[in-house]
């Protein structure tokens, strides 16, 4: 899995051998991260006008090597361009799926 956007999970990072945020069936192996990116705003609402808290997001071009159960193999691939984590609605968390093959 390629981050194509920054993403943001709320509960971390997920490390070896856990499943990948909530994909069920998966189970990290290996990722290439940078360090985080924080990203913060400023919240115009006039009742609660103010800086939004920065938070750490994984940056763009972050690769996670993952394996998946046989049954949910095409659940994973049908997650090709779609959003994961936070803030999907302003368009963090866009992904893009790859295969690899063992001794390929």
């Amino acid at each position: 899995m390629t981050h194509l956007t920054p993403a943001y999970f709320e509960r971390g990072l997920a490390g070896p051998g856990e499943e990948f945020y909530g994909i069920h069936g998966t189970k990290v192996i290996s990722a290439c991260l940078e360090r985080p990116v924080r990203i913060g705003g400023w919240d115009s609402i006039p009742a609660r006008k103010g800086p939004i808290p920065l938070k750490p997001f994984i940056p763009p071009g972050s690769v996670w090597f993952c394996e998946s159960e046989k049954e949910v193999a095409e659940k994973v691939r049908d997650l090709n361009g779609c959003h994961i984590g936070g803030y999907t609605d302003f368009g963090f968390g866009q992904i893009l799926i790859g295969l690899w093959k063992e001794g390929a």
